[in-house]
């Protein structure tokens, strides 16, 4: 049984590749490959800016402060999701 994962290039189209069952796992764990395409759309964000994010002043998000602007922003899966594509989505990168 083989897996088809999706991703986008670096133009932004969505390129997919089939990986086989040993591989699939660790290919969704890096967090640049998802199981549904949907999922590679661009979602608008409402995001509190970097500044109002880092709570504790130093000028530097934590994980824990990157994830508190990711759910105050309404991101699905702010929870789970990695902290850079985190970071991708509230426009901090």
């Amino acid at each position: 049984m083989s897996v088809q994962l999706f991703t986008k290039n670096e133009s932004g189209e969505v390129e997919s590749q089939i990986f086989d069952p040993k591989r699939f796992r660790s290919a969704l764990a890096s967090g640049d490959w998802v199981l549904d395409p949907v999922e590679l759309e661009e979602e608008e964000v409402d995001a509190p800016t970097q500044e109002e994010a880092d709570t504790n002043g130093t000028g530097k998000l934590s994980n824990k402060e990157v994830r508190a602007a990711a759910e105050k922003a309404g991101i699905e899966g702010f929870a789970t999701t990695r902290i850079e594509k985190l970071k991708e989505k509230l426009g901090y990168v």
